[in-house]
């Protein structure tokens, strides 16, 4: 990125994309008044959108040229992470730099969930699209690596997500889209799946759940009434493994749909 605003507009807009990221204290694009203006600014944005998001990541590394911020009287502290407070673009400190963000995978929760789940996150992002994997990447980072347990509010992002997966179906020229006179809803493609017999049963049965599940509830009373007893279990932790159980069926769901291709 050229400018602060940029970089962390990018930071902002994809949180759990970005494990680290190194930030020059002149901004490329200065044109007038000093050239790290809004460097301090940029650093604090950062950090707020890490306190927000309850993570660690993007680890800052903060990269000058300029003399005048090697010296001992510098007001920037060393992170923990970090062998040196600013590294030196002019000097022989980019190979302790890039060894420095290299050990980030050790220490990166967030590094973590993206190696351990990069074969679903990969198919959600070629089938689905880039939002797609943004929803996925925030869900199991919430889910498995954070182990939230109570919030439910993260069964909407799984119906958005399972929203993606039939527009990807869709494309990939399943027979349902060909076949169906009906209107296309979440429910009839679930009941579609479910008598296919080239379907596997845990799949038919990971749509049946997911459907019934993470549905929002507005097609009927009796159907809001179920979801807001399943929402008021697992908020009150009366279900502590829902949430995981379903974004592992959504992960299965995915697994098959790439078979499709």
């Amino acid at each position: 990125m050229q400018t602060y605003k940029e970089g962390v507009g990018a930071i902002r807009n994809n949180p759990h994309k970005w494990c680290a990221v190194i930030l020059d204290i002149h901004n490329q694009k200065a044109t007038s008044g000093k050239a790290s203006d809004d460097f301090d600014a940029a650093r604090d944005e950062i950090k707020s959108i890490q306190a927000l998001n309850h993570q660690k990541e993007p680890y800052i590394f903060i990269l000058s040229g300029n003399k005048l911020y090697h010296g001992e009287h510098s007001t920037i502290r060393k992170p923990d992470y970090c062998s040196k407070s600013i590294y030196d673009k002019n000097g022989e400190d980019y190979k302790l730099l890039f060894e420095d963000i290299l050990k980030i995978q050790n220490v990166s929760k967030l590094y973590t969930c993206q190696e351990l789940y990069k074969d679903v996150l990969t198919i959600a992002n070629d089938f689905c699209g880039e939002e797609t994997l943004q929803r996925l990447l925030k869900v199991l980072y919430e889910i498995t690596i954070n182990d939230v347990k109570n919030n439910p509010a993260l069964f909407n992002d799984m119906r958005k997500i399972l929203e993606d997966i039939s527009e990807g179906l869709k494309q990939l020229g399943y027979p349902y889209f060909l076949e169906t006179k009906e209107k296309v809803t979440l429910n009839n493609l679930s009941r579609y799946v479910d008598s296919d017999m080239n379907v596997p049963e845990y799949i038919q049965r990971a749509f049946h759940t997911l459907d019934r599940v993470v549905q929002d509830g507005s097609h009927s009373q009796k159907a809001a009434k179920e979801r807001f007893k399943v929402d008021c279990d697992v908020a009150h932790s009366m279900a502590p493994y829902l949430l995981r159980s379903c974004v592992y069926e959504l992960c299965n769901i995915l697994i098959w749909m790439r078979s499709l291709a």
